[in-house]
């Protein structure tokens, strides 16, 4: 992956990017992250950014985030992404993005029993993976050290359009998440949800 980045984006320096560099150098010093991490953008529309590389790990924005992103709701995503790195998740995430293909593969040649096996983990890394980002979004709103600009990210990220920028969407917003919590009370639909998310 660092490879990929190196030859098909562009890195961000504080030559090319200083304003958006500096976001990164400063929600690493809040989050007392040693080494700025490699940067760099992918284009896009989207507003999302993932971190990878586990020994020496590097952050990639989709460019969406710095046309739609106001500075608070960049160090929000930054902060995310370096919340990951600080809580060393990124060896764990790259296993629950491979994991579903390694059983597959697996049970191909185990006649099915890797599957039932791997099932159990598989379930286990998910979960993981859900709390790991709510401790990254946590490491988001001490970067950006305001609540609102973390809740508008949020609500960006779960695809509010550009036409609606301006409106305020956190009490549907947070109507809807415990709405989405309230689904648990059901085996079937916890097990549907555990899956999906």
């Amino acid at each position: 992956m660092r490879v990929q980045n190196a030859g098909s984006y562009l890195q961000i320096t504080e030559e090319n990017m200083p304003e958006i560099y500096h976001c990164l150098r400063e929600a690493s010093e809040m989050l007392d992250i040693g080494e700025v991490p490699d940067f760099f953008v992918d284009w896009g529309h989207s507003v999302n950014a993932y971190t990878s590389g586990v020994e020496k790990p590097f952050i990639n924005i989709i460019s969406g985030c710095i046309d739609l992103l106001d500075r608070k709701e960049l160090m929000f995503v930054l902060g995310h992404e370096l919340g990951h790195i600080k809580s060393g998740h990124i060896l764990y995430h790259i296993m629950a993005d491979f994991f579903p293909t390694i059983v597959d593969n697996l049970s191909q040649i185990t006649f099915g029993i890797a599957g039932i096996a791997g099932t159990g983990i598989q379930a286990a890394l998910y979960e993981w993976y859900r709390i790991a980002e709510f401790t990254a979004d946590r490491a988001g709103f001490l970067a950006c050290q305001d609540r609102e600009a973390g809740m508008r990210t949020l609500i960006k990220l779960a695809g509010l359009p550009l036409k609606y920028k301006n409106a305020n969407f956190e009490k549907s917003f947070m109507k809807q998440a415990r709405a989405f919590e309230e689904l648990d009370e059901e085996t079937i639909t916890k097990s549907v949800k555990l899956l999906t998310t």
